[in-house]
């Protein structure tokens, strides 16, 4: 009976919070990869974290939806790996980021603050949890200013959607007629 009221009493304070679903990629590996492409793509811009984190995960649950997909080839970290440049540029800031461990604060040689490399983990931990509502829907892919539009094709144009305060631009599709 009491086990009862407690489940009853949770699900009612629950039910005021509007809990996105779990992020289904927890392993330590892909949090670290997903933390260095924020700090990357955004420093420390939390709102640009939040939407990057979403737009990587709506792009992976359309690609695993797709024609391409194979369960044997392809991974989430691989994905994630090749969606982001500081993952694959070979620049001094870029490997830094690339040196960043979960488990582990920045080396003191490193260009990174300890404080700010924790909240960022803490955001992706946060984000797994069902934390962080979608701040911007209908976003399926972002950029800088200096990036500009993402390529068009004949059946597909982008607009920008808003996301709040970011420092990056987020984008939609548009299926052209």
């Amino acid at each position: 009976m009491l086990k009862n009221i407690i489940i009853f009493s949770l699900s009612i304070l629950l039910i005021g919070f509007d809990f996105q679903p779990k992020a289904t990629f927890p392993s330590d590996r892909e949090k670290v990869v997903l933390a260095q492409i924020l700090l990357g793509e955004a420093d420390n811009n939390k709102k640009d974290h939040i939407a990057i984190l979403w737009v990587l995960h709506k792009r992976w649950e359309g690609f695993k939806n797709g024609p391409y997909y194979d369960e044997k080839k392809h991974t989430f970290l691989k994905y994630i790996s090749q969606y982001s440049s500081v993952m694959k540029v070979n620049t001094k800031r870029a490997r830094a980021i690339r040196r960043l461990k979960w488990n582990e604060d920045p080396p003191k040689n490193s260009p990174f603050k300890a404080s700010s490399w924790n909240k960022i983990k803490e955001t992706v931990d946060l984000w797994y949890q069902g934390y962080y509502k979608d701040p911007c829907k209908s976003a399926i892919h972002w950029g800088s200013i200096t990036d500009g539009y993402p390529a068009e094709t004949d059946k597909v144009s982008w607009q920008k959607v808003s996301c709040g305060r970011t420092k990056n631009l987020f984008y939609k599709r548009k299926y052209k007629r």
